[in-house]
């Protein structure tokens, strides 16, 4: 993992990204990546942050905690702007991200799922 985020060895389609593990009471919880740049493709879909919170987990809170962490470590990499995506219809991802600021662009059909872009200033 530490070659993955200093950027060692990584194909022409990966790009440096720090990874993360939510651990609540020695359990993972979920997980976050923190990628330090953008390609075209993650510019697309994808973004800065892709973050996952396991099943049994869920309707915790441990979705905003990770996003909130994810937002300060993207923060201490320079990154003053994020870009977040999520499925159209996925109704709690969206509201995790727009009650951390995300602010809506356009969507994009790219995908046989809409999918929905935020923007989040660090």
């Amino acid at each position: 993992m530490e070659c993955i985020r200093q950027g060692i060895g990584l194909s022409e389609t990966q790009v440096p990204e720090t990874f993360l593990v939510a651990e609540v009471g020695g359990q993972i919880v979920g997980r976050v990546s923190i990628r330090h740049h953008l390609n075209p493709a993650l510019r697309l879909v994808g973004g800065h942050i892709g973050y996952s919170v396991r099943p049994r987990f869920r309707r915790n809170g441990y979705a905003g905690q990770i996003l909130d962490l994810a937002l300060t470590e993207a923060r201490n990499l320079g990154i003053g702007e994020v870009l977040l995506t999520c499925d159209a219809d996925n109704l709690a991802s969206r509201r995790v991200i727009e009650s951390h600021g995300g602010v809506p662009e356009t969507r994009n059909s790219q995908d046989t799922k809409f999918k929905l872009r935020y923007r989040i200033t660090t």
